[in-house]
């Protein structure tokens, strides 16, 4: 069967013959932006160059994680349909939507860049939170204070209503309890902006306005990003014996076959090529600037959720010798 690959464009919807569609979401500015700065203060080397390599480095391995993603439909003969979107455009169609006379309250930290332009636009951190054992709750983004204070900070009259914004919705769970938050804390939903729509929706109790729906196609979807892919980015945040870690949506740290709909039986597989992947990435990055990026050089959650997979490891440890060592533990 074949596999469509294509870049996401606005009203670009997968061909009705697919059985399986995913959008792939780019973020390299938001995920790769911090770990250049952290690494370039660590090492003194310009950011632009370090930058570039660390860029360029990412680009390869979101191509290579579309490509093994479709290479698994493909081997079970079902027809797949990918689209990378490019975070960019989706800012710039989003943010063409936001009122400047409405307060928006955006669950995605990525358009913080964007609350000098738009003084009514507010970063509210929200995240799922998983136990060990995987059951889900919702409540503040790593980082960031609890979710009434939050919202306190933004000195929002009782009563008045605003607009709850974030990047996607799919299983509609945060957008629902936030929604439930707002309303109970004076703050009414007057409406709802996502960029990426692939669940209803439906018990919002507020009008939605999406960039790309694709509620009306019957396939099955889902939505992936790389940088929860690659260790020591980003990844599912998870609270383990009472700290809050993240790690990669990986097997065995995460059953990838349930995140990404994957055919029985290929997620082990499939994470075996994301965790070669990894190490070709870390070592991508050593080859161009005869440094490593060290544990201590990336998103700080993240690299608490390294030291608990690989307890000889420290702030100073090159992330590649940790993902060496576990690629030969794991597997």
């Amino acid at each position: 069967m074949k596999v469509i690959i294509k870049k996401a464009k606005l009203n670009d919807y997968p061909q009705p013959d697919r059985e399986i569609f995913y959008t792939i979401r780019t973020d390299t500015d938001f995920t790769i932006n911090p770990v250049v700065h952290r690494f370039s203060k660590r090492t003194g080397m310009p950011e632009d160059a370090v930058s570039t390599v660390l860029k360029s480095a990412y680009d390869v391995f979101i191509e290579k994680f579309v490509h093994q993603l479709g290479m698994v439909w493909k081997s079970v003969n079902i027809s797949a349909e990918i689209h990378v979107l490019d975070t960019k455009l989706l800012e710039k169609t989003l943010l063409s939507r936001f009122s400047k006379d409405k307060v928006i309250l955006c669950l995605d930290p990525m358009f913080g860049r964007y609350t000098q332009t738009y003084p009514n636009l507010h970063i509210l951190g929200a995240s799922r939170l998983y136990t060990q054992t995987m059951q889900k709750k919702i409540q503040e983004r790593p980082g960031f204070p609890p979710l009434k204070e939050q919202l306190a900070s933004f000195h929002i009259p009782k009563g008045q209503g605003v607009v709850l914004a974030d990047d996607d919705i799919f299983t509609g769970d945060t957008a629902r309890f936030m929604v439930d938050f707002l309303e109970q804390s004076g703050c009414p939903v007057e409406m709802a902006f996502f960029g990426v729509q692939m669940g209803k929706g439906e018990l919002l109790r507020c009008p939605i306005n999406s960039v790309w729906d694709y509620t009306r196609f019957p396939i099955k979807m889902n939505l992936a990003y790389p940088r929860d892919y690659l260790i020591g980015m980003s990844g599912l945040v998870v609270e383990q014996d009472g700290e809050i870690v993240r790690l990669p949506f990986l097997q065995p740290c995460v059953n990838t076959q349930k995140r990404l709909d994957l055919p029985p039986t290929t997620g082990w597989a499939f994470s075996w090529g994301i965790w070669e992947q990894n190490l070709a990435f870390y070592e991508r990055v050593f080859q161009e600037l005869q440094q490593d990026l060290q544990i201590q050089d990336m998103e700080p959650f993240a690299a608490l959720g390294i030291c608990t997979l690989d307890e000889k490891a420290d702030p100073r440890t090159p992330v590649k010798e940790v993902v060496k060592s576990l690629m030969s533990r794991f597997y």
